[in-house]
């Protein structure tokens, strides 16, 4: 740990960097990248795209795109890609890049500061502690392999392949590359700007939590462009009210709060490997794009043979101007997408953030996980500040790959609902869900012989908090409530919890699967029992009139699973060991048994 209260504040940027230096620090290579990765082809499997100009307003409505993506076993088929004037979502997706094309960038995009706006508490409540996570603010990009497009038109140009047009786009390509030299992965001025921003909006909002001589806790990810964002925030908030007492925290032992590595699952890596691809391929025809900067011709199809790939790679390339406004003059890149193209890139790259880091209805429960710890210490950091009263904020700055598991282990309205990933784009893209400096702020109101109330603000909106009910009208929660939420995942004291399995297959033949499903792994029907009254489970590919039953799993901290048997643990097989739960779930498949996973229930 560093602890860097005693240090002058005009000193504070220069210790944190240090700090990060003199930590023995987890490569960030260990942890989930920020930045899910391109998509690969999964060897074997064969695409094949009749393409157009996918999702714009002017395609006539009756254009298809006829798309097949399959893997060797034939487990994987991409979704159907439709134009966007017959989809009144993709539409609405559209008109909001229309007012701002630098939306498409989605986890690229700039923090929107829109105008705050408050309920009031219920009488004679105020506010008095803040418990905060935030996403660092603007960067530039990781690691090179974002310009991999720069490097396909500089060969394309030396072998004298490239159009005017081509030449054009690398010319503008070059300043931006050029900015990064010396600074992958760190803090930009804009991000600077929008922690200051972020800390002086809090502070005027909540005036009276940051009362003279209270302590602000902060912990930070080791990572430098979030060590930046605090200090910005802090030195901010600092100036505002000079008395405050802050302590700094930063280290390995943080690491499993602040960024916690996701629940190990091989099913879960090899389905995302492909849905990268076909979710892609499903939205983006790459056509256009490559007959404008490639001439066409043997050398070029052997530079650039996969134009699908190139003009994702351009579209990353030119989304890394989002973020270096304050250094780079210019009016960015995304004009050599029409608005239908960048609308599709758009979307196809918000598909695949949410499948990586969201509650993806596929393996959301993966990445949900890796937030328990968080919130654990956020019950019991809040419990505290409560009981002594001298606390008055707990801030913590990490990275999207642990506030939006956060945000899906909560089960915020909106953001934290489970969906379908390749639809994931209409109920919450990513530009509104997880922008840089996105943040999640639960905020505690308090009244003399009352009971504490809490409500949650996502990106400073007041958010409800599905299956939760209110206090009062409004978003206020009960903290006995919200707290159950936040403790159920993680099992606090004993480290395990429960995810819940719907399982049902159709009829004649359902409940011989289920059976089959039961004795595979010698649970027996105790482990299984019909739905409770108030609980709603869709699984429409299941069929009408389906056999639905509950299968508990417990899943350990450590990342272990085992099937439960009325709540206690039970091992499973004949060897008696728990199996990993993607065979459970590949085994239902096999079976036909259609499968949803619940959030971790209490």
């Amino acid at each position: 740990m560093t602890d860097r209260s005693a240090l002058p504040f005009a000193a504070l940027s220069a210790a944190v960097f240090a700090a990060s230096c003199a930590t023995r620090g987890v490569p960030e290579a260990a942890f989930p990248e920020e930045d899910p990765p391109v998509f690969e082809a999964v060897p074997g499997a064969s695409v094949r795209v009749d393409v157009f100009d996918a999702g714009d307003p002017a395609a006539a409505p009756a254009a298809r795109a006829a798309v097949s993506a399959r893997a060797p076993d034939g487990e994987r088929a991409a979704p159907a890609r439709e134009a966007v004037a017959e989809d009144p979502a993709a539409a609405a997706f559209a008109a909001d890049l229309a007012a701002d094309p630098g939306r498409a960038a989605g986890l690229f995009h700039r923090y929107e500061f829109d105008p705050i706006l408050d309920a009031p508490p219920p009488e004679g409540y105020a506010p008095f502690y803040i418990s905060h996570y935030g996403r660092h603010g603007s960067r530039y990009q990781i690691d090179k392999r974002s310009f991999a497009a720069v490097e396909v038109l500089q060969a394309a140009k030396d072998a004298g392949v490239l159009t005017a047009a081509g030449e054009d786009l690398l010319e503008r390509l070059r300043p931006i590359v050029a900015e990064h030299e010396g600074m992958y992965g760190q803090l930009s001025l804009l991000g600077a700007e929008e922690h200051k921003r972020l800390a002086r909006r809090m502070h005027a909002r909540f005036p009276g939590v940051f009362a003279a001589g209270r302590r602000v806790r902060c912990q930070s990810s080791t990572i430098q462009r979030c060590l930046a964002s605090m200090a910005n925030f802090t030195c901010t908030l600092k100036g505002l009210q000079p008395n405050l007492d802050f302590s700094f925290a930063t280290g390995d032992r943080y690491m499993a709060t602040i960024l916690h590595p996701y629940l190990p699952s091989e099913a879960r890596k090899k389905w995302l490997s492909g849905f990268d691809r076909d979710v892609v391929a499903s939205n983006v025809s790459p056509d256009r794009v490559a007959a404008l900067v490639f001439a066409d011709g043997p050398a070029a199809r052997e530079i650039a043979p996969d134009p699908l790939r190139f003009v994702f790679d351009l579209f990353a390339a030119a989304s890394s101007f989002e973020s270096l406004t304050l250094e780079l003059d210019g009016a960015g890149l995304f004009d050599v997408f029409t608005p239908g193209e960048l609308a599709a890139l758009g979307r196809a790259r918000s598909c695949i953030h949410y499948a990586h880091m969201a509650n993806a209805a596929e393996y959301g429960h993966c990445a949900a996980w890796s937030a328990h710890d968080l919130a654990l210490d956020i019950a019991r950091r809040a419990d505290g500040a409560i009981a002594s009263g001298g606390v008055c904020a707990d801030l913590r700055f990490g990275h999207d790959s642990g506030l939006r598991p956060l945000v899906g282990l909560l089960g915020l309205e909106g953001a934290g609902a489970c969906s379908p990933s390749a639809e994931s784009w209409k109920t919450c893209p990513t530009w509104k869900g997880m922008p840089m400096a996105s943040n999640l702020q639960i905020v505690f109101y308090r009244k003399p012989g009352a009971e504490v109330l809490a409500k949650v603000l996502y990106n400073e909106k007041e958010t409800a908090v599905d299956g939760l009910v209110p206090a009062s009208p409004g978003p206020y929660y009960r903290w006995s409530d919200l707290k159950r939420r936040l403790e159920a995942p993680g099992g606090a004291p004993t480290g395990r919890g429960t995810l819940t399995l719907f399982v049902a297959a159709p009829e004649p033949d359902g409940r011989a699967a289920l059976d089959a499903l039961f004795g595979k792994y010698g649970a027996g029907a105790a482990a299984f029992d019909p739905p409770a009254p108030d609980e709603t489970v869709s699984l429409p590919e299941a069929g009408p009139g389906a056999v639905v039953d509950r299968l508990r799993i417990v899943a350990a901290r450590d990342g272990s699973l085992g099937l439960a048997v009325d709540g206690a643990s039970a091992s499973a097989g004949a060897s008696g060991e728990a199996p990993p739960l993607e065979t459970v779930l590949l085994e239902a498949r096999r079976l036909g048994v259609a499968v949803a996973v619940r959030d971790p229930a209490p």
